[in-house]
């Protein structure tokens, strides 16, 4: 809290608008513990290199905000160090709640990310027609693309939409 308190002060002090000067970040480092995440964030596009020390003395549930892009761009040139902090707490626990592919963009061999989803895509998709209802299927491969020319309807939640509204409309036309 005192923390937060020492960074507010600092931060109105020394503020600028959308990017942070390297003279701001350079006044504020000593508070930077306290820091917000709109402000670690505005930071990850300010060209200022981090250095891990610092990285890691940030408030962990600011750390965990902050995307592989805003990480690269915070830490600049610096980014290699990351991965000899892997081990390190705050950085292992951003490191497993990131897809690994994602952490695979950073090129370091960090490990220990999250699986990247998988697009299942083999479903049927029922079509009201001014006759009725009829039914057509649009079937894809695990890759996610078409077989036989169907549609790609790969999302689960499309899937689960479709279906409601396709049993919804059997229903109506049962009692009609």
């Amino acid at each position: 809290m005192k923390k937060r308190a020492l960074f507010i002060i600092a931060e109105g002090a020394f503020q600028s608008r959308s990017t942070v000067s390297a003279t701001s970040y350079q006044l504020t480092q000593p508070y930077i513990g306290g820091a917000d995440s709109a402000y670690i964030q505005r930071l990850s596009t300010s060209d200022i290199s981090m250095d891990m020390d610092t990285f890691i003395s940030l408030d962990p549930t600011v750390i965990q905000t902050l995307g592989v892009s805003q990480v690269k761009g915070l830490l600049g040139s610096n980014l290699p160090e990351l991965k000899s902090y892997e081990n390190q707490s705050a950085v292992r626990t951003w490191i497993s709640t990131r897809f690994q592919a994602d952490l695979d963009y950073l090129g370091l061999g960090l490990k220990g990310g999250k699986a990247d989803p998988i697009t299942v895509g083999v479903g049927t998709i029922i079509l009201p027609t001014s006759a009725g209802v009829t039914g057509g299927t649009a079937a894809t491969t695990t890759t996610g693309k078409p077989s036989g020319g169907a549609i790609n309807r790969p999302t689960f939640g499309l899937h689960l939409l479709l279906t409601t509204l396709a049993v919804a409309v059997l229903y109506h036309s049962t009692l009609i």
